[in-house]
C-alpha cells in the first residue's frame, strides 16, 4: 500500500477489510497484511520481492509478524 502526497484516501478504500501491521526493527521496516486473523503477505524493506506468501500456506498463519529483519537485510 502506498500513500501519495496528494493525499487521495479513495485509492485506499480496497484495502479497508485488511490490517495493515508495520514492524520496525532497528532501520529496517517489516509490513505484514492480514486478512481478519490471518496472514496474506510479510515484507521486508530491503529486498525487492515480497519475502514471505503465507497466503500458499497449507495451514491458516496467524496475523503475527515473523520476519527478522535483519537475518534477511544483511
Amino acid at each position: 500500500m502506498h500513500y501519495e502526497r496528494t493525499g487521495d484516501l479513495s485509492k485506499l478504500a480496497p484495502f479497508n477489510t485488511y490490517t495493515l501491521i508495520i514492524d520496525v526493527q532497528k532501520s529496517n521496516a517489516v509490513l505484514l497484511l492480514c486478512d481478519k486473523n490471518s496472514a496474506l503477505i510479510e515484507d521486508v524493506g530491503c529486498t525487492a520481492q515480497s519475502d514471505i506468501q503465507h497466503w500458499q500456506a497449507k495451514k491458516a498463519q496467524r496475523c503475527e509478524v515473523t520476519a527478522n529483519a535483519q537475518k534477511l537485510c544483511n
